[in-house]
């Protein structure tokens, strides 16, 4: 599924300041409403996650994991996923199931029921 993307840098620093943070061991999600009516995501790994190869692959598997996660496109939200240095050395199929939890404590996609 093809999402619109967050490109401007003061789009960026207003999801860090005023919007809300859910952290995990891979990634940081923040979230914040916008007003155009339909979702857009942004994903941003700084040089903190290591050299271009390393960042490239960090931003690869969060791009895969969120077209897996299925994102409800209609909400009015930005979403920021920031990749940590732990993001390049996992697997995808890690990166997709510590990011579909963060999306459920954020109400993006609904939670599943649990099985007992």
């Amino acid at each position: 599924m093809k999402f619109k993307a967050v490109n401007k840098n003061t789009e960026f620093n207003r999801a860090y300041r005023r919007g809300q943070s859910f952290v995990d061991k891979t990634c940081v999600l923040y979230v914040i409403k916008n007003r155009y009516g339909f979702t857009r995501i942004g994903i941003t790994a700084s040089k903190k996650v290591g050299n271009a190869v390393k960042r490239n692959r960090a931003r690869r598997v969060i791009r895969e994991s969120v077209r897996q996660l299925g994102i409800d496109m209609t909400q009015s939200v930005d979403i920021i996923i920031v990749a940590r240095s732990r993001t390049p050395y996992v697997k995808q199929q890690v990166v997709y199931s510590q990011l579909k939890e963060l999306c459920e404590k954020a109400g993006i996609i609904p939670t599943q029921p649990t099985e007992e």
